[in-house]
C-alpha cells in the first residue's frame, strides 16, 4: 500500500518527462572540424492571403555551432522569373528582419519558376520566432510582387513545441 501511495505521489514529478516529444526524428547532426552541424528536416509553410506564389513553401534549416546564425533554404515557386530582392522575417511580436537571400538556382517549371534560395538570420532572432502564440511570417519580395507564407494555425502548436526542444539542444551544444 505504501509503495502504491509513493508511486502516485511521485508520478506528477515525472509527468512532464512522459509528455516530452522525441525530436530526434526531426533533425540529424554531424560532427565537423568547424563544430556540430545540425540539419532540421524539411518543413512546409502555407501561403497567406493573396500570395503570388504556390500554395506551400518547403524549407529546411541548418545550424553550425561555430556560427551564430541559422540558415533557411527554401524552394519558392512563383509565376514570374523576376529575382527575389529581399525576404522579410516577421516575428509573432511584430519585429521584422530584412535579409537579402542568396540565389542557389532558378529553374523553369510547368506553371512558372522555382527559386531555390538560402538566407541566414541570427540565432537569437531565429529562436524568438518559435516563442510566440502565433506563427511567424516569411515575406518574399520579387519583381513580380510579394509572396507571404506562415505555418497553418492547426500545425503551429506542434511545430513550435518541436522546434523549441530542438533549439534547447542547440543551446546546450553552443
Amino acid at each position: 500500500m505504501k509503495r502504491i501511495f509513493l508511486l502516485l505521489a511521485l508520478l506528477p514529478l515525472f509527468a512532464p518527462a512522459l509528455r516530452a516529444q522525441d525530436v530526434r526524428k526531426h533533425y540529424t547532426s554531424l560532427a565537423t572540424e568547424k563544430g556540430t552541424l545540425y540539419f532540421v528536416y524539411p518543413r512546409k509553410l502555407a501561403a497567406t492571403g493573396a500570395s503570388g506564389g504556390k500554395a506551400s513553401l518547403p524549407f529546411d534549416l541548418t545550424y553550425l555551432t561555430s556560427a551564430d546564425s541559422l540558415s533557411f533554404t527554401v524552394s519558392l515557386r512563383v509565376a514570374g522569373s523576376g529575382a527575389v530582392d529581399s525576404v522579410h522575417v516577421v516575428a509573432p511580436d511584430g519585429a521584422q528582419l530584412s535579409v537579402v537571400p542568396e540565389r542557389i538556382y532558378v529553374d523553369a517549371r510547368r506553371s512558372g519558376y522555382e527559386h531555390r534560395l538560402r538566407f541566414g538570420i541570427p540565432f537569437e532572432a531565429a529562436r524568438r520566432l518559435y516563442e510566440g502564440a502565433s506563427p511567424y511570417v516569411l515575406r518574399f519580395f520579387t519583381a513580380d510582387g510579394v509572396c507571404a507564407y506562415a505555418f497553418k494555425a492547426g500545425a503551429w502548436n506542434k511545430e513550435r513545441a518541436v522546434m523549441r526542444r530542438i533549439f534547447g539542444i542547440f543551446e546546450m551544444n553552443r
